[in-house]
C-alpha cells in the first residue's frame, strides 16, 4: 500500500466521523474526569458518594429498570418490531444464529480480559488469598503469577 492510499484511507476514515457526537462525548469525558485528576481526594469521596446513593436510595429501582429492560428485549424479540430486517429486503444474511452467539460471547469473554488484565494484580495484591498478609512478598509473587491461569 503506498503512502497516498494510507493517507487517502485516514481522510476517509476522519469524513466519516460524527463530529458534534465525538465532540460531545469528548466534552462529557473530560467533565467527568479532570475534576477527579485535579482533586482526587475529593474525586474518590464524591465517587463513593455517588456509589452510595445509587446502592442505598436507588438500589432497587436499579433492580427494577434493569428487569424491565430485559422484559422489553424478551418482549421485542417475539413481537412484529423484532421480525424486521436490517439492511435491504434482498440482501442474504451474513451471520447465522449460532455464529452471531458465538460473536457475543467472545465479545464478552474479550472485554473480561482485558478489564481483569489491567487490575487483577492489584486486586490479589490488596486480598492476597491463603492468609497472606496485604502487601507482603508473598502477595506481590502471588499477585504477579496468578493472572497466568486465567
Amino acid at each position: 500500500m503506498t503512502e497516498q492510499n494510507i493517507a487517502s484511507d485516514s481522510s476517509s476514515a476522519w469524513s466519516k466521523l460524527d463530529i458534534p457526537t465525538f465532540t460531545g462525548a469528548l466534552i462529557l469525558l473530560a467533565l467527568a474526569t479532570i475534576p477527579l485528576i485535579i482533586w482526587p481526594e475529593q474525586g474518590a469521596d464524591w465517587v463513593n458518594q455517588a456509589k452510595i446513593f445509587l446502592t442505598d436510595e436507588l438500589g432497587l429501582m436499579y433492580l427494577v429498570i434493569g428487569l424491565a429492560a430485559v422484559g422489553f428485549m424478551v418482549f421485542i424479540i417475539f413481537s412484529d418490531i423484532g421480525q424486521i430486517k436490517l439492511g435491504d429486503p434482498d440482501d442474504a444474511v451474513e451471520f447465522k444464529t449460532v455464529s452471531w452467539a458465538a460473536m457475543l460471547f467472545c465479545g464478552g469473554i474479550g472485554a473480561s480480559i482485558l478489564y481483569w488484565s489491567m487490575i487483577e494484580w492489584a486486586f490479589y495484591y490488596q486480598n492476597p488469598p491463603f492468609q497472606l498478609a496485604v502487601g507482603s512478598e508473598e502477595a506481590i509473587r502471588w499477585s504477579a503469577t496468578y493472572g497466568i491461569f486465567h
